[in-house]
């Protein structure tokens, strides 16, 4: 019987293959899954009606920040947050606040079409 990075083969290279002798070594999906649970429990879903979310869904224009929270491809929580709200105003915006939701609007474009962030 030979062993391979901790893992013991029968000779020939035949047979079923043997774990590590380590029985708690966390597999690496088990640490992902851990971080998952983790980001979704911590994580405000943004301020979107079913509607947006579809098309921003679709878009793949939905993403996490560096804390988990859902924010928009290319803006941050809080930009993300000011572009929902400054988009439900629609023409009821000033002068400057139409040009912000232009500029947030771009910068999302752009990074959903790059697909990062």
């Amino acid at each position: 019987m030979t062993v391979q990075r901790g893992i013991e083969r029968p000779e020939g290279g035949g047979g079923k293959r043997q774990s590590p002798a380590t029985p708690h070594s966390p597999r690496k999906n088990d640490a992902v899954r851990g971080t998952l649970r983790k980001v979704d429990a911590h994580s405000a879903p943004l301020p979107l009606d079913d509607t947006a979310r579809a098309r921003f869904q679709r878009a793949g224009g939905l993403s996490l920040d560096v804390d988990g929270r859902e924010c928009l491809r290319g803006l941050s929580r809080e930009e993300s947050v000011e572009y929902v709200e400054l988009h439900r105003r629609g023409l009821d915006n000033d002068d400057a606040s139409f040009l912000r939701y232009i500029l947030l609007g771009d910068r999302h474009v752009v990074a959903t079409a790059k697909g990062g962030g």
